[in-house]
């Protein structure tokens, strides 16, 4: 019983750093002179992946989940995907590799029937290696 309260814990911890990190960075008034959050999105992950792949795949998660390919759409996935990471990690949990979420995405919204936000949250966990009994 007591993986049973873990895993509700642990959906209900992704899902309010989804919901937290996606609201506060569509929050008007951003600073247009900000460097392209596909830019910032090379350097957090070491320069492992191109502007183009993060881009591209960034779009397609974006197009999937019905969003509109903007800035704003783009920091808000960024944004989840980084929240919930650091989430998991800050209790504990494996470490998901992002460009991995972010190719998940598509799938998890066509399988799952799950909003965006929802499809971060669950790839998130399915990166990294935490049982789906655990959810």
């Amino acid at each position: 019983m007591r993986s049973g309260s873990l895993g509700i814990g642990l959906v209900f911890v992704v899902g309010l750093l989804v919901t937290g990190c996606s609201a506060s960075s569509e929050e008007p008034g951003g600073n247009d002179a900000a460097p392209d959050v596909i830019q910032q999105a090379v350097v957090v992950l070491g320069d492992e992946y191109t502007y183009e792949e993060l881009k591209t795949a960034t779009d397609v998660a974006l197009m999937n989940g019905g969003e509109g390919l903007t800035e704003s759409s783009r920091t808000a996935v960024w944004d989840s995907i980084l929240g919930v990471k650091k989430g998991l990690i800050d209790k504990g949990y494996p470490e998901p590799d992002s460009m991995d979420v972010l190719e998940c995405i598509p799938g998890s919204i066509a399988t799952r029937a799950v909003e965006l936000t929802e499809a971060i949250a669950y790839c998130s966990l399915e990166v990294a290696g935490i049982p789906e009994s655990l959810w």
